[in-house]
């Protein structure tokens, strides 16, 4: 919108300066020749000894005219123009949202995602990615645990645990907000964080408040994250994997 504005303001001052421009040119060549005639005319009075006044009254009077003739057009031109360009500006920035979309340079992968966009939803599934390598926590979520008994499921989510929770500590090493332990009691300081700290219960008046520690809250530690690959769809968490038991029998 700021564009657009400085846009309407540039495309109206140049329009009124080369208007006026052409006006003056004009008038100073109009005022030349009105010279022009008004000694010619001075001088064939001269010659002929008769009173030329009234003609020279009537050249006046073309002058006045002609001056007021260039400044209504002067006026039209600048408000013809002005309008027509903010008119074909506006519908270059407001055109039509396909046509713009369109027009505007393609920098997207397969998918028809932009790379920013890719960028970003790249990053939101790598750590994912990290724990589903490492631990094959999406496997493990994704599992119809209703085929296992307890003692299976058991022993399956204690390998998961322990490698997700390696995997964890070694990219992200989060650390508790509060480094209590769970069912203590604590004390809720004046001006503290509510991002951090999440109050519930009997709730009134103003901090500090006393009350039980239900959860330590988590927070991110140094992150020692792998370097993305700029290449690759950005929305594989894991590739399918596909043990190969016959060659192809083309030569």
């Amino acid at each position: 919108m700021d564009n657009e504005k400085w846009l309407n303001r540039r495309i109206w001052f140049w329009v009124i300066v080369w208007l006026a421009l052409l006006f003056v040119g004009l008038a100073l060549l109009g005022y030349w020749e009105m010279g022009a005639i008004r000694k010619s005319l001075e001088a064939f009075g001269a010659a002929e000894a008769r009173s030329i006044e009234p003609v020279m009254t009537f050249v006046a009077h073309l002058g006045k005219i002609y001056y007021r003739i260039m400044g209504a057009m002067f006026i039209a031109a600048a408000l013809f123009l002005g309008l027509s360009l903010r008119l074909s500006l506006r519908s270059v920035l407001h055109g039509d949202g396909e046509q713009m979309k369109m027009e505007i340079p393609p920098d997207s992968v397969a998918g028809g995602r932009r790379s920013k966009d890719i960028d970003t939803r790249r990053h939101e599934l790598h750590l994912l990615a990290l724990l589903q390598r490492d631990g094959r926590l999406v496997d493990f979520l994704e599992e119809d645990l209703q085929a296992y008994d307890d003692q299976q499921i058991g022993a399956a989510v204690r390998t998961i645990q322990e490698k997700c929770k390696k995997a964890l500590n070694r990219y992200v090493n989060p650390r508790p907000i509060l480094d209590r332990e769970e069912g203590q009691e604590v004390t809720v300081p004046e001006g503290f964080d509510p991002g951090k700290i999440k109050v519930t219960g009997n709730v009134s008046g103003s901090p500090p408040f006393v009350g039980t520690l239900q959860h330590r809250g988590w927070r991110a530690g140094e992150l020692n994250l792998p370097v993305l690959s700029g290449e690759g769809d950005p929305d594989i968490i894991a590739p399918a994997e596909v043990e190969v038991t016959r060659g192809s029998e083309k030569p």
